[in-house]
């Protein structure tokens, strides 16, 4: 077998693409603050956006996101931690900052002295951090969560007394009301009735709590709720995978007519090119074994960088703008193609995973159902020692 791991004298790199690194990221912040102004005009008007920036923006890097975002006007985001929240602050994002996700009491200084509002989970989280916050001599801001029917967090829709409760807290300050849709992607009448079900339900409360003299931010609608159900939009939506320009899976799109652009491709170099002899496996296994010669490259990324192992054998990479199929199981820090019916490929040169290479393009979604999961995971769980770099390509309309 011949195997070549030197590069001959290197041609200059187009623009945007590190001289330096095995494997990477692209974000074009372009992109994604294009998509945020779209979204933001598809709504109803007075409805703000909320961008969710959780889980380094999926995947996407969440300080330059946040950065590219306040630039094209968002002033509201949400996360997932306390931590997270922190984070955006250290990147300069100036914006109101919600932490979706339920946070120890004891944090609630942390949450004052950052101006982080905070979940309350339920009434006795909202006693517990209303608590805390009166322990330091503070108030902390809270936004209530309600349970109108996915049963993850929240009141019940219909304790009107239990919301009013929390509002009289000595300690917090309830700026909002919110609840979460359970099944606005989908698009059986099943999940119609349950999301008709749940926009009623909140309104229901919404209204009564307003006739009480109660003044608060109200906001259910996520990404697919917000551009399905203009009756969820309410002040706020919380957007996170419409901002990124991509649906969860390819049976959930989103509008059409909006013109979202995917913000994120994934890119790693080809480490080797190996000649496999017919009827020899490859990698660990030595699975795959083909009739013929092949010619293997060797790619440097692999399932500790997020490139799921169950993908093996069963997704694509783009090389010089040709699909090669992932070939035997993918390594933790490697995965193998088979690169035959590629001309020239040598170390060095670029494979695409997710994005656009020449005239083909691999969409996460594609790859996401080839593994069963939806493009939220397949985004959130790119690894950190992944380089995001950002480019600057044209973005339409």
């Amino acid at each position: 077998m011949m195997v070549r791991c030197e590069s001959d004298a290197a041609e200059p790199e187009p623009a945007g693409i590190p001289a330096d690194a095995r494997a990477w990221v692209e974000v074009n912040l372009s992109a994604i603050a294009a998509n945020y102004k779209r979204i933001i005009h598809a709504l109803p008007s007075g409805c703000d956006v909320m961008a969710v920036l959780k889980a380094d923006a999926y995947g996407h890097g969440a300080a330059a996101a946040a950065r590219a975002l306040g630039r094209a006007g968002c002033r509201s985001a949400c996360v997932a931690t306390l931590q997270e929240a922190v984070e955006l602050r250290g990147a300069g994002f100036s914006g109101s900052v919600l932490v979706l996700g339920w946070t120890l009491p004891a944090l609630v200084p942390v949450a004052v002295r950052y101006r982080v509002a905070l979940v309350a989970a339920d009434g006795e989280h909202a006693r517990a951090l209303a608590a805390s916050a009166e322990r330091s001599g503070a108030e902390v801001a809270l936004h209530l969560a309600v349970d109108t029917g996915m049963h993850r967090l929240g009141i019940a829709w219909d304790d009107t007394a239990a919301a009013i409760r929390a509002f009289r807290l000595s300690g917090a300050r309830v700026r909002g009301v919110f609840s979460h849709l359970a099944v606005a992607d989908g698009a059986s009448a099943r999940d119609r009735r349950a999301t008709t079900v749940q926009i009623q339900r909140f309104s229901r409360l919404v209204a009564e709590l307003r006739r009480r003299g109660l003044t608060f931010r109200a906001h259910l609608a996520s990404s697919y709720g917000a551009l399905r159900y203009p009756g969820a939009c309410f002040d706020a939506v919380r957007v996170g995978i419409a901002l990124y320009g991509v649906p969860s899976a390819p049976h959930e799109p989103l509008p059409a007519e909006l013109g979202l652009e995917p913000v994120l491709s994934l890119r790693a170099r080809v480490a080797c090119i190996r000649r496999v002899p017919a009827g020899e496996g490859v990698g660990y296994g030595l699975l795959g074994a083909a009739p013929a010669d092949r010619v293997i490259a060797v790619i440097a990324i692999g399932y500790a960088d997020g490139v799921p192992r169950f993908l093996s054998g069963r997704t694509m990479v783009l090389i010089a703008g040709k699909r090669c199929p992932v070939v035997g199981r993918i390594c933790m820090d490697q995965l193998m193609v088979d690169a035959t019916g590629v001309g020239g490929v040598s170390p060095g040169d670029v494979a695409t995973l997710i994005g656009r290479d020449g005239a083909d393009g691999i969409r996460v979604e594609e790859v996401a159902q080839a593994v069963g999961t939806i493009s939220n995971e397949v985004l959130s769980r790119l690894g950190e020692r992944l380089p995001r770099i950002a480019v600057t390509s044209a973005v339409s309309g």
